[in-house]
C-alpha cells in the first residue's frame, strides 16, 4: 500500500515527512522547494527558523580610506601605440590634474598596447575627460573613453607583468 504523501495546499507551510532524515537544502537556503509542491522531494522540510541575530547586528562595511565611490580614472582604448606620453598628457591636461598615466607594453614584442589608463586627482575631472574624449580623435586615431577604477587597472598590470 504505497500512498503518496499529501500535498500541502499552502506552499508557505512546510510539509514534514517523518521518514526523512536529512533536511532539504533548497528549503533551508531559499525557503522554497519544487519537489515539495509536487510531493516528490525525499528530504525533510522543517519550519523556517528565526533570522540570525548576528545578521541584524552586523554593521555596514566601511570603505577603505582614500577611496571614492566615483571613479578617478579614464580608460582610453584605440590609441596609436607610437603616440608619445607627452602628447597624450597634453591632450588630457585641460580636464584637471593628472596623477599617473599607465601605458602597458606587450611582453613578446615590447611595443605599447593601444590603450592607456589615466588617473586624475578629482572624480569630476575623470568624468569630464571621459565625456569629452569619447569618440574623438587623439593622436590621429578615434578613441573610446570610459571611467574606470584605477585599482582594477593596477591589478591587471601586476597580473600580466607576473605572467611574463
Amino acid at each position: 500500500d504505497a500512498t503518496p504523501p499529501p500535498v500541502c495546499p499552502d506552499a508557505t507551510k512546510p510539509k514534514l515527512r517523518p521518514d526523512a532524515t536529512k533536511p532539504c537544502f533548497s528549503w533551508r537556503s531559499r525557503g522554497k522547494c519544487r519537489g515539495l509542491a509536487a510531493g516528490t522531494c525525499p528530504y525533510r522540510h522543517d519550519p523556517p527558523s528565526a533570522p540570525s541575530p548576528r545578521r541584524e547586528e552586523a554593521r555596514p562595511r566601511k570603505k577603505p580610506r582614500g577611496t571614492s565611490a566615483r571613479p578617478l580614472s579614464v580608460s582610453l582604448m584605440g590609441l596609436d601605440p607610437t603616440l608619445p606620453e607627452a602628447d597624450l598628457r597634453a591632450a588630457l591636461a585641460p580636464f584637471g590634474g593628472i596623477r599617473d598615466v599607465t601605458r602597458p607594453v606587450f611582453a613578446d614584442s615590447g611595443r605599447r598596447t593601444p590603450w592607456a589608463a589615466v588617473h586624475y586627482s578629482a572624480p569630476r575631472a575623470a568624468e569630464e575627460a571621459a565625456k569629452a574624449l569619447d569618440a574623438t580623435e587623439v593622436g590621429g586615431r578615434v578613441v573610446t573613453a570610459r571611467t574606470v577604477r584605477m585599482e582594477l587597472v593596477r591589478k591587471w598590470t601586476r597580473e600580466h607583468a607576473a605572467q611574463n
